[in-house]
Formats: C-alpha cells, structure tokens, sequence
C-alpha cells in the first residue's frame, strides 16, 4: 500500500524508492523543479511510477530486475532520441551496478552500517582511475562519528573500472538499510548491508 502526497519530485523518488525497495537511476537536473502526482493505494511497481510521473513529461523504463530508470522528455525526434537514450543509460546502469556492489562490500565491513536503520543521501565523483576522488554526505546522518565512518567507507570506494566517458558526475546515492539476503557481499556474514539508488 503506498501513500506517497503531491511534494517536491526528487523527495517524491527517494519516498518511492523505500517503499518498494526499488534502485531509481536519473539525473537531479531531470527531476529538479517538478512535483509528482499524488499516489494512493495498491499498485504494481511499474504502475504507481507512471501515476507519480504524471503530468511532469517524464517517463520510465527497466533495464534491469529491480531497477527504474527516469527519462526526460524525448525531443521532435522521439524514436532517434530514446533509442540513443536509452543505449546510454544501458550503459551507466551497467557501471552503476559495479558502484552498488563496490558500495555493499565496504558498508558491510562497516560495524556501524550494519544496524544504523537510517537512510540518507551521499554524492560522489569517480576517477578515471575509477575510485572516488570525492564524496560528500547530504546533509549527513547528524551524529559525527556515524559520518565519519561512511565518510571513510565511500573514499576509500574502488569500482574496479573507470565510468563510462559520457556519464554525468558527480552520482547521487540514495543509502538505505537492505536485507543481508538482498546483497552478496554480506551473503556470507548474516548481516545488514546498505543499498543504494543512483541518481
């Protein structure tokens, strides 16, 4: 059941996305300075996104199992312009996978990650080298110490692998408390990692 009022869109995604444990990808631009539309009741995933999104030009799609990415609103040339978008968010979804397994792994040896039940926001800008040269905590989690801990565990982030050339930093991460049973890193360990939705 969700209940999810008329707000500011970008805290509309974030509401969705605890909700139905869903990674939503976008860019802020695409999002910043609409509101969505009220969603009340009992719908498929799929479903109560696009009654979100009405009214705002904005639409969505799958690339993967249990994730949705937001697309803007398509130019004249709609069929040319969603096909290249779609191409290259493929791509970034593919790259963003990696920073969600790179992210489970560090929060999971992260003792204060594994019971904190807070969510909140981080941001951060990828190396070519493909570590995080920066991270910022959005707001933060109010207590110091909680945020130096997750401060430590995203600079020291290693992807493996450079980002794609034409994908747009810095990457906005949504973390949320996830079931071990949900993440492969903490498969092994019986414990609570933390998740992530990339904007």
């Amino acid at each position: 059941m969700l209940d999810i009022p008329s707000q500011a869109l970008d805290v509309a995604l974030k509401a969705f996305g605890v909700a139905t444990q869903v990674a939503l990808f976008y860019e802020t631009g695409v999002v910043s300075g609409r509101r969505s539309f009220p969603v009340h009741g009992e719908y498929p995933v799929d479903a109560a996104l696009r009654v979100m999104l009405k009214g705002t030009g904005l639409s969505s799609t799958s690339f993967d199992r249990g994730t949705i990415t937001i697309l803007a609103p398509a130019p004249s040339d709609v069929a040319s312009h969603v096909k290249r978008t779609k191409a290259g968010l493929a791509e970034f979804s593919s790259y963003l996978a990696l920073v969600q397994q790179s992210l489970d792994q560090a929060f999971c040896r992260a003792p204060v990650a594994t019971t904190d039940p807070d969510d909140f926001v981080a941001r951060v800008w990828i190396s070519p080298a493909g570590n995080v040269q920066r991270a910022e905590l959005l707001p933060g989690t109010g207590i110091d110490a909680r945020d130096r801990v997750y401060m430590s565990a995203l600079t020291r982030l290693s992807i493996g692998a450079p980002p794609p050339a034409a994908m747009p930093q810095p990457i906005n991460l949504m973390l949320m408390p996830k079931k071990s049973r949900g993440s492969s890193a903490c498969m092994m360990q019986g414990t609570e990692s933390r998740s992530a939705a990339h904007e």
